[in-house]
């Protein structure tokens, strides 16, 4: 049987990561500011919910349609269910990306998001009608493409983004957290980018909602980019209290090493987990972040010194004087 840490060796190691933390600080400083300024000049225009991308942009369309006709090469012809923003045809065939192609089942109905216009390479705000045909468009801020399950949820979800009388918050959550606990990878992107960018949606979520987030966020099979939208998502609950949230980094802690191939969003999803963990563990979780000090991703690092700090900082004041 393993004993508990003898108080000798837990403060040797909040000694040894305190001493780490001040070495690695001044470097963390001005990586953090380079990654600043250079975010801040690679600035677009604000990234809206998706939702009101799709039905709120006037060069977009969105319909219900049934997928009739694979076309090659990536192409399929659609049928008009109906229509939930622009002038839709009964007909239309779209270009779509060779992955979505071969997922498409024909016969299917879908709810598609696409556009006639195409941009100027130089000069983003120059459209002009693509001589290739219309595309469908993907969920900006993420990427995939715009095309999802047809569910009651999504018509929801779809159709109240342009009512005069908005639904209430929390039938728009339950909707959203249906969607995303779904098993298809693009309807669930949609979901957690839409609540992501709705955080006026969060003072309305219900603990069922809840666990519905951390069985995604602790799920290794979810793409970590999506894991690490519903972290900052969780951080930001009316509930701050909620010990799933703590379980739920811990979980994630655990699968995860602090070297990553870095064009992955491993390193996105550590630096949120570390982040949540500042605010809701105790020090009892400075040990599992130290080897994350020692990362190859910068953000990483960073996020470990400053949570590091909190946790020790945050039980030094706690704790009772003698």
């Amino acid at each position: 049987m393993m004993r508990a840490p003898s108080n000798c060796t837990q403060n040797n190691t909040e000694n040894d990561a305190v001493m780490i933390t001040r070495a690695l600080k001044t470097t963390a400083a001005t990586v953090g500011l380079s990654l600043l300024l250079l975010s801040s000049a690679q600035a677009a225009r604000p990234i809206l919910p998706p939702l009101t991308e799709f039905t709120g942009n006037p060069y977009n369309l969105v319909m219900a349609g049934q997928a009739v006709e694979k076309i090659a090469p990536n192409k399929v012809r659609f049928e008009r269910q109906e229509a939930f923003a622009g002038d839709v045809q009964a007909s239309v065939v779209l270009r779509l990306d060779e992955e979505t192609f071969a997922d498409l089942q024909v016969d299917q109905t879908y709810i598609v998001a696409y556009t006639y216009v195409t941009s100027d390479p130089q000069f983003r705000e120059s459209k002009y009608e693509d001589p290739e045909g219309p595309r469908m468009i993907t969920v900006r801020g993420y990427g995939s493409p715009a095309l999802f399950e047809d569910t009651p949820d999504m018509r929801f979800l779809f159709e109240s983004v342009q009512r005069d009388d908005p639904p209430m918050a929390r039938d728009v959550l339950e909707a959203l957290t249906r969607q995303m606990a779904r098993a298809d990878t693009r309807t669930r992107a949609l979901a957690v980018v839409e609540l992501l960018l709705r955080r006026d949606l969060l003072a309305s979520m219900r603990p069922q909602q809840a666990e519905r987030v951390a069985t995604l966020v602790t799920d290794p099979a979810v793409d970590q980019e999506l894991r690490a939208f519903l972290l900052e998502v969780a951080v930001a609950f009316p509930d701050r209290s909620q010990r799933w949230l703590r379980d739920a980094c811990r979980e994630v802690l655990a699968q995860l090493e602090p070297q990553f191939v870095l064009e992955t969003h491993g390193p996105a999803l550590a630096t949120a987990t570390i982040r949540a963990i500042a605010d809701h563990g105790s020090s009892q979780d400075v040990q599992a972040l130290v080897p994350f000090l020692q990362s190859n991703a910068p953000k990483v690092v960073t996020a470990a010194i400053e949570s590091i700090e909190v946790l020790l900082l945050r039980d030094g004041r706690a704790a009772p004087s003698r």
